[in-house]
């Protein structure tokens, strides 16, 4: 009798296990199965050279399960606006993987003021590149809608003599020795590195307050490719009036650089008004 209920005691907790390890099985399968959560990352569309500024066309972007993304040195699909007209120091090949590091020149330490996380009023520049600060209000510095990383064109406005009015293909005044107000395309294509001394825009906690950065700026400062742009640029601000003009997505398109008096201003006004009625 003993031995009959002892039998029957087993047969009940081997099923038991059977169903657990069947359970067991199950869930495993499912968390297998289930799909994980992806993460993008940025990669070379096609092999980088040391010394390359960034464009968009240079750059792809792959996904990975997100367990196996490292924040610290790898860069999502929101990086690549930072990105894009910086200067690479390393040979990056086509497919790899694009990491902070390449944007540190040898010797300076990995991740030690990124390009990319940057901190207030630390900003990174490349071998023969200058930071010029420019003063600009409302009505030049894009109704202070600019954000750090973000490109312009920057235009000159101010009184151009015979000499001057003869180098910008214009002609010369003819109130005879005046000068000519006139704009032209002083420089295309500048990326914004800081608004006032603040090289990024996201609000600060301090203890339980969240802090909004400051909406405007009197100032902004822009990367010159050499120190030719810094002389360029320091001579511009104090000879006439500097207007910044937002630039979209074709930020590597350099615009027409002619440039205009009243006379030019009327005829470009007319071509650009026939254009925007076929619109």
């Amino acid at each position: 009798m003993n031995s009959k209920f002892a039998l029957i005691i087993a047969i009940i907790l081997g099923a038991f296990s059977a169903i657990a390890i069947k359970n067991y099985i199950n869930n495993i399968e499912k968390k297998v199965a289930a799909p994980k959560k992806q993460q993008s990352f940025l990669v070379a569309k096609m092999t980088l050279k040391p010394g390359q500024r960034i464009k968009a066309s240079d750059l792809d972007v792959h996904e990975m399960p997100r367990e196996f993304f490292d924040r610290k040195n790898m860069m999502t699909r929101e990086d690549s606006t930072a990105v894009i007209g910086q200067t690479i120091y390393y040979e990056v090949k086509k497919g790899s993987i694009i990491l902070r590091a390449h944007f540190k020149p040898a010797g300076t330490g990995v991740g030690s003021g990124s390009i990319i996380k940057r901190k207030s009023g630390v900003i990174s520049l490349g071998p023969g590149e200058r930071a010029i600060s420019l003063k600009v209000d409302g009505l030049t510095g894009v109704a202070m809608l600019l954000k750090p990383s973000e490109f312009v064109d920057i235009y000159w406005t101010g009184g151009a003599d015979a000499e001057s009015a003869k180098l910008l293909g214009l002609k010369p005044s003819s109130s005879g020795g005046g000068s000519d107000k006139v704009s032209f395309l002083l420089l295309s294509d500048v990326q914004v590195l800081a608004l006032d001394n603040r090289t990024h825009l996201t609000p600060r906690q301090f203890g339980n307050r969240i802090v909004q950065p400051k909406a405007n700026y009197s100032s902004i400062t822009v990367r010159c490719r050499s120190y030719e742009e810094a002389k360029l640029l320091i001579q511009a601000q104090v000879s006439g009036r500097l207007t910044m003009a937002k630039k979209g997505n074709d930020h590597n398109v350099v615009d027409d650089d002619t440039a205009l008096n009243v006379p030019k201003m009327i005829m470009l006004s007319r071509k650009a008004n026939n254009i925007r009625s076929k619109h």
